[in-house]
């Protein structure tokens, strides 16, 4: 329920490589930790050796669904790390570099792990079979500049993956990951992507500048969500993607509007009281918890949004100077819930 990453962090990414600053690099980034549903966030970023990974960005967080114990997140530059510990040390994994957008663990086999991202120019996804420690590649694009945003698997039949690209590719693999296929291209950047707790073939797609489109029948065919939300502004630039974990007509759009939720599978859209002003913000990431789904966490850039009541009402708190880009809550003790930041250059 967690997963997706966003086009708008690659241009941002870009600026960060290019305008370097190896020194004066903030140190309140990597991943943060509430263990008293959000009054209170503690910065978690010690390697099992006591270094500091402070100045670290990251852009993605997995919980095991098993084993919350186990975390894996996906990082700016450092490839893929993860704890045993429910945060309190990291450890880095064989994949040490590139950038990590999208990483997604088997809920039926906890040690199968796939990732997403890029290294150099080049978009590529991975694969893990003993919990993350070890990955190897099982894709890489030909073309430059193509991206790998998303990655979801069928919890029904975790044999089957989509991913989602930069370049409007949606691909499938039915043989957990040994070869894919593009069952469908979209007109614009895949943004973000997320499945249905209840019945994975059901799963929406958020497409840079285009809004949104909703899939039945594991992405045969796709309803275009314009119309029903095209009356938000700024709600064709969605960068995060939540279902109700218990009723999955009811999903959440977090974007350059704000959030909206809709509970007839998108046919109307509400807005929920969240509102953000375009142009003053650069990201929205967004959890719903699996046990009480009328909780709602949002990250806008350096503050959570937290709301107890499915986005009537919000409590804020800021936790950072930098921007959160990724949330995930422990699904089987959701007081403790965990931030992923990053660095962004002015």
């Amino acid at each position: 329920m967690f997963q997706n990453k966003k086009i708008f962090l690659i241009a941002l990414l870009a600026l960060f490589i290019l305008t370097g600053a190896t020194c004066n690099k903030p140190k309140d980034l990597f991943v943060y930790k509430t263990v008293d549903s959000g009054k209170n966030w503690e910065q978690k970023a010690v390697t099992d050796n006591k270094k500091s990974l402070a100045s670290t960005s990251v852009l993605c967080i997995a919980i095991d669904p098993k084993n919350p114990n186990n975390i894996i997140i996906g990082t700016v530059g450092k490839g893929i790390l993860r704890s045993q510990n429910a945060g309190d040390t990291w450890e880095q994994t064989s994949l040490k570099q590139g950038t990590i957008n999208t990483v997604a663990i088997n809920p039926k086999d906890s040690n199968v792990v796939y990732a997403g991202g890029s290294i150099g120019n080049l978009g590529k996804m991975y694969k893990s079979i003993d919990n993350a420690a070890n990955f190897n590649e099982i894709y890489s694009e030909t073309h430059a500049k193509i991206d790998i945003m998303s990655i979801l698997i069928d919890h029904y039949s975790p044999k089957i993956i989509y991913a989602g690209l930069t370049n409007g590719g949606f691909l499938k693999s039915s043989d957990s990951g040994q070869s894919w296929l593009a069952t469908n291209w979209f007109s614009g950047p895949v943004q973000a992507m997320a499945m249905s707790p209840k019945d994975s073939r059901k799963m929406y797609v958020a497409i840079k500048g285009r809004y949104a489109y909703l899939t039945k029948d594991g992405g045969k065919t796709w309803v275009d969500l314009k119309e029903s939300l095209i009356d938000f502004r700024g709600a064709n630039l969605i960068t995060a993607i939540e279902f109700d974990p218990k009723d999955d007509r009811i999903a959440y759009l977090g974007s350059h509007f704000g959030v909206t939720k809709t509970i007839d599978d998108g046919k109307k859209w509400v807005d929920t009281g969240l509102l953000l002003e375009p142009g003053k913000f650069i990201n929205v990431a967004m959890s719903v918890s699996p046990k009480t789904p009328d909780t709602i966490y949002v990250g806008v850039d350096t503050t959570i949004h937290k709301s107890i009541n499915g986005g009537k009402d919000w409590i804020i708190k800021k936790i950072t100077n930098s921007v959160i880009t990724s949330l995930a809550i422990d699904p089987k003790n959701p007081k403790n819930v965990f931030a992923g930041v990053m660095e962004v250059k002015e």
